[in-house]
């Protein structure tokens, strides 16, 4: 693969399929070298990879970009999920409204700090659970909430003047 092909992943972008997942993990079937494979109608999670890609052969990105997008939100879902624990304590991972103990909010600041490390960890946008300590992540996550509440102020106080 030529990874000079690949475009960057920008967090916005990321965040964008983040607010689609439920969109493609309800996929019913999925193309495989020209066969249709079926899902279960509650896919675990070693299907997210092949339910992100085809989510992803359907908005039309190139084989590369695919291949690089999968492999950051695979990497993220699966660091977030590793250290589920950690972050849940520091209030980073919500449980939903509804109660459901399968379905949790992830708040913006924790994915905007994974998705950093994951694409700047490695050219091939990898990140393995022992890579970064949860406490980096945590700090670079306190960091981009604080930046955030700054930013959402300042705008605030342009606006009523």
């Amino acid at each position: 693969m030529d990874w000079k092909k690949v475009k960057p992943y920008s967090f916005e972008e990321f965040w964008e399929h983040i607010q689609h997942s439920p969109q493609f993990m309800n996929y019913q079937h999925v193309t495989y070298r020209g066969k249709i494979l079926d899902f279960p109608s509650e896919p675990g999670k070693g299907s997210t990879p092949w339910l992100f890609l085809e989510y992803l052969k359907d908005a039309n990105y190139g084989y590369e970009d695919r291949m690089y997008r999968v492999g950051v939100y695979v990497s993220a879902m699966n660091f977030i999920t590793y250290h589920g624990d950690f972050f849940r304590k520091k209030g980073l991972i919500l449980p939903t409204e509804d109660g459901d103990k399968h379905t949790q909010m992830l708040r913006q600041e924790l994915l905007q700090a994974v998705h950093y490390f994951v694409t700047h960890n490695a050219p091939h946008g990898e990140l393995n659970v022992g890579d970064v300590h949860p406490k980096a992540v945590l700090k670079l996550a306190n960091a981009f909430r604080d930046a955030l509440e700054v930013l959402f102020k300042s705008r605030e106080k342009r606006e009523r003047s």
